[in-house]
């Protein structure tokens, strides 16, 4: 009796674990997600996102309501690039967080991937590693040849506030006047 019920929880523990991706042709339901900024909301954040449905963009944010995004397509071939990636640095195998607790004001970084039936999501705050970072690196070499990051700005949404924030003191306007009036917003431009 004590061998079935182990067998039998054996098999539940079992059964609920999914298997990393294998190299090989990109699954059909690969998709990433990627985020990464800074501690302090002002200095932005930036998020990368590419389906297998052939999606991608890329948003920008700085403060609490600027934001810009740019949409783009991925091919197979882009897909696959970044799936190399995931597989060769076996990401599926990394622990779930990676943290310095001796840095207070540095920056995140998260991806998440689903490949085969599984989902993996990676933290790391005020730190690096090796097999997160080549990963990362393939999924900006993808969105950089889709579109010019170093171009993604917020002078569309400056422009835009520009005459609605002139003589208005709401938290949007106020945070337009100290971004976009004192220039921080072409600062902080790329990453």
């Amino acid at each position: 009796m004590k061998k079935v019920v182990f067998a039998l929880i054996l098999l539940v523990i079992l059964s609920g674990c999914n298997e990393p991706p294998q190299t090989g042709e990109v699954p059909v339901d690969f998709d990433v997600s990627y985020s990464t900024g800074a501690a302090h909301i002002e200095w932005g954040s930036t998020e990368i996102h590419l389906s297998h449905d052939g999606t991608g963009y890329m948003k920008k944010t700085m403060g609490r309501f600027m934001e810009t995004t740019k949409n783009f397509s991925v091919t197979k071939s882009d897909l696959q690039e970044v799936y190399n990636s995931v597989v060769k640095n076996n990401f599926f195998s990394l622990n779930n967080s990676y943290e310095d607790p001796f840095v207070m004001d540095g920056g995140f970084e998260r991806a998440t991937i689903t490949a085969d039936g599984s989902t993996k999501t990676v933290n790391l705050v005020n730190i690096t590693n090796e097999r997160f970072d080549a990963v990362t690196t393939s999924i900006y070499s993808v969105v950089n040849s889709k579109i010019e990051t170093q171009n993604i700005n917020f002078g569309d949404y400056c422009d835009a506030k520009k005459s609605g924030c002139e003589k208005s003191f709401t938290p949007e306007c106020e945070e337009w006047n100290e971004l976009c009036e004192w220039g921080f917003a072409d600062a902080g431009e790329t990453q």
